[in-house]
């Protein structure tokens, strides 16, 4: 038992829940001669209790660099799913954000 009389399992706690991950989640890809990193950022919903739920949905950061290079060739891209909602899943946004980061190699970076 907690001072407060409180277990800890009762406690009210605030901010993400104590199994989630508290860093974001970020993937580096290689592809052609460049790396594409995709970071997620957690979507949350505000809620009327004191525990918080997982997030609703994620977005997709895209930096596009070259191997070794400590900047971003481009200014980094936030990427949403259809109709400007987040992604469903990790997976989900991943995917799409490496994805976006390929079109852009090849339709821009690989030019000329």
């Amino acid at each position: 038992m907690l001072p407060s009389g409180l277990k800890d399992e009762e406690r009210v706690h605030f901010g993400p829940p104590k199994d989630y991950p508290r860093t974001a989640m970020q993937r580096t890809y290689p592809y052609n001669r460049f790396e594409v990193t995709v970071s997620l950022e957690p979507i949350w919903v505000p809620s009327r209790s004191a525990v918080l739920s997982p997030p609703t949905g994620f977005v997709a950061i895209v930096s596009i660099g070259v191997k070794g290079a400590p900047a971003a060739l481009l200014s980094p891209i936030r990427l949403m799913n259809d109709h400007q909602k987040p992604f469903g899943t990790e997976a989900a946004a991943l995917m799409a954000g490496f994805s976006a980061g390929q079109r852009v190699i090849d339709d821009t970076l690989m030019c000329g």
